[in-house]
């Protein structure tokens, strides 16, 4: 608790406006259209990676997060919660971090893909912003930050395996094992966020084999398309979420097949549509 102690000595109501707006750079939305914007406007190829490795990340999160069952600080004490709202933020167990977690997997994995100075700079910073955040907020202990860290510097490791593993198997067979493979891991290892997590990535895995997204040359095409998928993703995300009754989402195969037809749309429906008129 002294690290978050330390930390509190600087709050004040500017400081929790600020790192709760930090935290909320963690929340599923914003990797949702992070994800899309990433395969969409930069690369299939890139974008695959980052999304694999992200949505995997997380579920191996999860599962870990039920493993070991630890408390929350502010669940310890609740003296150390500075902002109430930050509760919203913190579902689940706390180790280990999902927050941190995420924050290295997606950004440490994209500054090996992109390898620019500034945007190594920009995904350091969000990275360490993220982590102090939870710390300050009083929603996780320090060894929760470390572990979460650690795993994302592990999924970090993977990219280099993942880039030169290529499946020598009939398209019809790859389909067949995207589809067949998370949904069984689902179903038989499911934790809080589970159908999101491995409907997005089964999304991810099928997209190339069921259209080659080439993106446009011009930086216009790109953003175009980009912002189409953003707008079908976030359409059929959130009126889906309007729409379907609580029980339906519930649902143990709702819930994954609905994540894979929003992926889908995103990273599939998206450039085909635009694939005739979108040239740059």
């Amino acid at each position: 608790m002294e690290i978050i102690e330390l930390l509190q000595r600087f709050a004040s109501p500017g400081m929790d406006s600020f790192m709760m707006t930090v935290t909320n750079l963690a929340n599923d939305l914003v990797y949702i259209g992070l994800l899309v914007v990433a395969y969409l406007g930069f690369g299939p190829a890139a974008g695959r990676q980052l999304g694999i490795l992200f949505l995997l990340s997380m579920y191996a999160n999860g599962l870990l997060k039920d493993l070991f069952s630890t408390p929350r600080p502010f669940e310890i004490d609740p003296g150390v919660l500075r902002v109430p709202a930050a509760v919203d933020t913190a579902g689940g167990h706390g180790f280990p971090s999902g927050h941190a977690q995420s924050a290295a997997t997606f950004w440490g994995v994209a500054i090996l893909l992109v390898q620019k100075p500034w945007f190594n700079l920009l995904g350091l910073l969000v990275i360490v912003l993220v982590s102090l955040s939870r710390l300050y907020l009083g929603v996780h202990l320090p060894i929760d930050i470390i572990g979460g860290l650690g795993l994302g510097f592990i999924a970090i490791l993977c990219l280099p395996l993942l880039q030169r593993g290529e499946l020598k198997l009939p398209a019809s067979l790859q389909l067949l094992l995207a589809l067949v493979v998370p949904l069984a891991f689902h179903l038989l290892l499911p934790t809080g966020n589970s159908g999101i997590l491995l409907g997005g990535l089964s999304g991810f895995l099928l997209a190339p084999l069921l259209f080659e997204h080439r993106p446009p040359a011009g930086v216009t095409g790109r953003v175009v398309v980009t912002l189409i998928g953003l707008a079908l993703v976030f359409a059929a995300l959130l009126g889906s979420s309007a729409v379907l009754p609580e029980a339906v989402k519930r649902n143990e195969f709702v819930d994954f097949f609905r994540y894979l037809v929003i992926a889908l749309l995103g990273l599939v429906a998206a450039p085909a549509l635009t694939a005739r008129w979108v040239k740059g």
